[in-house]
């Protein structure tokens, strides 16, 4: 019996202790008990997650005049640390499948352009099979 009660208490210590560390950008949108259920049955998908938080937006200086009577704006408090995914909740906005989108940066001359989810889709694949 205290065998089994051994075993069954090291079973729940090894399980609460396996969770991940996430990144904290990812939990903006997603709950960790789903990240960690992702990260371990589907890698990939997994993966594809923080490569669009790193790879699905570009920051471009206002100078480019085809954007210069755009009207759409974002507000992005912290330039060094962009977090797409709470932009995206909190502002209601959302990269197209196929178009880029491009807003304003509110107070500052640079525009948010938001890459379309197939260019990045193929650019983590390309990326997965170059590595």
């Amino acid at each position: 019996m205290k065998i089994r009660l051994t075993l069954l208490f090291s079973f729940f210590t090894v399980a609460i202790f396996a969770q991940m560390d996430h990144d904290s950008r990812l939990l903006v949108k997603y709950e960790s008990s789903f990240l960690d259920r992702m990260a371990s049955k589907h890698q990939v998908a997994y993966q594809k997650l923080t490569y669009y938080l790193d790879h699905g937006y570009q920051i471009i200086d206002q100078n480019d005049s085809k954007f210069k009577d755009l009207k759409d704006y974002v507000v992005i408090d912290d330039m060094d640390h962009i977090n797409l995914y709470q932009i995206e909740l909190e502002q209601n906005i959302q990269a197209d499948y196929k178009a880029r989108k491009v807003y304003k940066i509110k107070g500052r001359d640079q525009y948010l352009v938001l890459l379309p989810k197939e260019e990045i889709y193929q650019a983590f694949n390309d990326y997965r099979t170059s590595n």
